[in-house]
């Protein structure tokens, strides 16, 4: 059984092997089934979360939706590499240094707090001759403006990002 863990309503990719074939019985089967139960950051399960499963090799996704208890299961699987993804929620808030700190249970040896980060962005500048209407470019740059920005969004820490972007005239 994998467990995934869910942070808030962010979603969380795992990566699991499953090789394994299920025993029904006395008889074998050719498939297998990842289950497990969505959890919060706080380690409460996630009721009524969308679970998607994609075979890496080749591309075939399945989805379920965890039960009240926030358990799943996905069965008649054929064995091989998969990623499973637990998304609940309207908005989502991905915090990646403590994806990456959870990521280190699976082999992942990274040090966050010396990592860098890079953030490619595209800033809104008004152009001399605009070829959107007045209003429109008012528009764009006042969604533009109360966008956060990447690395408070992914809750990097500043002193960590380097940003890389390029200007778009409107």
């Amino acid at each position: 059984m994998s467990r995934v863990r869910s942070s808030g309503v962010g979603v969380l990719t795992l990566f699991a092997l499953f090789l394994a074939m299920t025993t029904a019985l006395f008889a074998q089967s050719d498939t297998a089934a990842i289950s497990g139960f969505a959890k919060d950051a706080t380690g409460a399960t996630v009721p009524n979360a969308n679970v998607t499963i994609k075979n890496e090799a080749t591309g075939l996704e399945r989805k379920a939706t965890t039960n009240e208890s926030g358990y799943y299961i996905v069965p008649n699987l054929p064995p091989g590499f998969y990623t499973v993804r637990v998304h609940h929620g309207f908005f989502e808030t991905p915090d990646v240094p403590q994806a990456l700190r959870e990521a280190r249970r699976f082999g992942l040896a990274m040090d966050v707090d010396t990592a860098t980060f890079f953030i490619g962005r595209e800033t809104l500048v008004p152009a001399e001759k605009s070829e959107l209407g007045s209003w429109r470019n008012r528009l764009y740059r006042a969604l533009a403006s109360a966008a956060l920005s990447p690395a408070r969004f992914y809750h990097l820490p500043t002193n960590r990002v380097v940003e890389l972007g390029t200007q778009i005239a409107i």
